[in-house]
């Protein structure tokens, strides 16, 4: 089953689930946590997927660590939508699986990483911009240095000139 939106849900009842066992009655903001925490673990790729931004949406700051572990998610879009969510969520402790995300093979997955990591480059996180330096100078795969080169432009951090050149 699929979570329902919000605005598409009538005002104080939640759709049938685990947690209310089909009562139509309010749901509490707790509950509706535990089972956005629930849909984490679906094997249906399309209910993580959900789970995640709605994770992201209510600040459900426990789907921090499910969201950081589903940065190597066998499926590319998954990846992607746990580093939005990690980005949305503030999570500066993922910065270092961000930071691998950024070497991914899809280009979406190092896109929202990038994008993760300027966000928190920008609120001070001192460990973005030696990490993404790290990655410049250490990769060989040319998608993944364009991608470290422009974080490190929109971050406004020169990065080593060396590495920007080889």
């Amino acid at each position: 089953m699929r979570l329902v939106p919000k605005k598409l849900r009538s005002r104080g009842t939640h759709p049938p689930n685990r947690l209310n066992e089909g009562e139509n009655r309010p749901i509490s903001l707790d509950m509706r946590h535990e089972e956005i925490l629930f849909r984490l673990s679906s094997a249906a790729p399309d209910d993580r997927r959900t789970a995640l931004a709605l994770a992201a949406r209510h600040g459900v700051y426990r789907a921090i660590g499910p969201a950081t572990r589903m940065l190597h998610d066998p499926d590319a879009e998954i990846r992607a939508s746990a580093a939005t969510a990690l980005d949305r969520l503030g999570a500066r402790e993922a910065v270092p699986a961000l930071l691998e995300a950024l070497c991914d093979t899809d280009w979406r997955v190092r896109s929202n990483a990038g994008w993760a990591l300027v966000h928190f480059a920008e609120s001070g996180d001192p460990g973005v911009v030696p990490g993404v330096t790290g990655v410049l100078d250490l990769s060989d795969d040319p998608d993944v240095r364009e991608m470290a080169r422009l974080v490190l432009q929109y971050i406004g951090a020169p990065g080593p000139r060396r590495a920007v050149l080889q």
